[in-house]
């Protein structure tokens, strides 16, 4: 289940990671390239060729295969009882969205979500049993875990929220959007994507009430432009923020990994210390299971299967070859 190991990665962090600044202004991806798209202050590891091969050096390839038709655009990543939960919507808007339920075997269930949002982001609340996904107009539903992984029709939904208040937008500059989620010791995080300044992250507290749940807002907080994913890590009492960075079919993707703390309110701040890892182009939501993380590229739908790189699977890499920030 858990897909092939990271073969190089080990290598580049144990003395032939390559500086940024060893490539020139003419490569069109060097490092003053990505740092102005997406405003770095932090160095980039370079963890994929500048061709851009199907499997970059970070991410190796799963055996899980993106379950598309053509007019599917993946979008959404969580594991849910060892199944991958995809969500998905139609780049033609005739369809509702979907969530396909897998594993290396191939589908194991499919159903509609009966309205057509960009679900930008689905985490499983293994504490609830419940799936968060994005819905529309600043709207996140929660499903039953066990409806999305049976059913097979259009999923009803109980459990809604509005959270959109005071978040940016993603596709429609007249409605507060929610782009990405994930759930993390009983606090959803949900986060609008940004093209300029800067996105806004809004951490509630889940409560289960006797089988009712709630959510109060907990704080807010600044992220960078173009964030698509983000996902918190634990490791040796430490927390970490991870940020899924992409615009564009042909422009390299960036993993931003920032030390997380309660009292940070900007991650923007030049002076939080992060890591940077470029990866292949258009990548989506990650999520981290039992120390792997796990990432979609949206280059895999039809649409854009003319981009630099196209991840027709699943990717991960075992977080144990990551360099973390101090």
């Amino acid at each position: 289940m858990m897909g092939q190991r990271n073969r190089k990665l080990a290598a580049l962090l144990t003395g032939t990671i390559i500086a940024a600044n060893t490539f020139t202004m003419s490569t069109p991806h060097s490092h003053e390239y990505l740092k102005n798209t997406y405003r770095l202050s932090s160095p980039i590891i370079y963890t994929s060729t500048e061709t851009h091969s199907l499997i970059s050096d970070f991410m190796t390839e799963t055996q899980v295969k993106v379950p598309l038709n053509d007019a599917m655009v993946p979008q959404g990543l969580t594991i849910a009882n060892e199944q991958y939960l995809i969500s998905t919507y139609d780049y033609k808007k005739e369809q509702s969205s979907r969530i396909y339920v897998c594993d290396e075997e191939g589908i194991k269930n499919e159903c509609s979500l009966g309205f057509k949002a960009h679900v930008g982001g689905i985490a499983y609340d293994e504490n609830n049993d419940l799936v968060w996904v994005a819905a529309n107009d600043g709207y996140v539903n929660a499903y039953p875990c066990n409806s999305i992984t049976k059913e097979k029709d259009t999923l009803t939904c109980d459990t809604t929220f509005n959270v959109g208040s005071g978040c940016k937008n993603y596709l429609n500059p007249l409605k507060n959007s929610i782009s990405y989620l994930t759930v993390d010791n009983n606090h959803l995080y949900v986060g609008s994507f940004a093209l300029s300044k800067y996105g806004l992250v809004k951490k509630y507290h889940i409560t289960n009430n006797h089988g009712t749940i709630n959510l109060s807002l907990v704080n807010t907080f600044k992220v960078p432009t173009k964030v698509q994913g983000l996902t918190i890590y634990h490791k040796d009492d430490k927390d970490y923020l991870l940020l899924s960075r992409s615009f564009g079919e042909n422009t390299p993707s960036i993993l931003q990994i920032f030390p997380y703390e309660e009292d940070i309110d900007d991650y923007t701040n030049s002076k939080i210390n992060s890591v940077c890892y470029k990866t292949d182009a258009m990548m989506e939501q990650i999520t981290i299971n039992n120390d792997t993380l796990y990432a979609i590229f949206e280059s895999s739908a039809y649409p854009y299967r003319y981009s630099s790189s196209s991840a027709d699977n699943l990717e991960s890499t075992d977080m144990s070859l990551v360099l973390l920030p101090k």
